[in-house]
């Protein structure tokens, strides 16, 4: 019996796919659960035009990231850090600050995931950080002023 699983079920499958089961599994746990529906055929083709479409979307943001790897290496991105006179920061800086400035600088969403240093950052001056997305790395310095 073909199914559209509602919901990740351990063991069976995960939210999203159309799977086989055993009608005793389908009609006993799942069905009555709201953990699945049966999968008709418009449901099928439903599911299969959304990731052609989804998968469409993740190349073109995919590329986007690419390009913008090969931008941003080596430049510099400035964050304003109050900071004693010794140089340590009162706020530490994170990575979400990091992506929150990339956002408004340059339109484009960066993930933690990107980032292979994790801070948090708590003294002023330069840092070296790389970025990482899929088989492309990239170096930025922080400068926190």
């Amino acid at each position: 019996m073909k199914i559209l699983l509602l919901k990740d079920v351990k063991k069976v499958g995960r939210k999203g796919e159309i799977i086989n089961v055993a009608p005793g599994l389908a009609n006993n746990m799942l069905l009555p659960n709201g953990m699945a529906k049966i999968a008709s055929d418009s449901i099928i083709k439903d599911i299969e035009k959304k990731n052609t479409e989804k998968g469409e979307l993740d190349k073109r943001h995919t590329t986007e990231i690419v390009d913008f790897l090969h931008k941003i290496d080596g430049k510099t991105i400035k964050l304003d850090g109050n900071a004693s006179d010794s140089g340590k920061l009162y706020r530490a800086i994170h990575v979400s600050d990091i992506i929150q400035k990339i956002e408004e600088e340059y339109k484009i969403k960066l993930d933690e995931k990107n980032f292979l240093e994790h801070g948090p950052w708590k003294i002023s001056g330069k840092h070296e950080i790389n970025l990482v997305f899929e088989r492309v790395k990239a170096k930025i310095v922080l400068e926190i002023v």
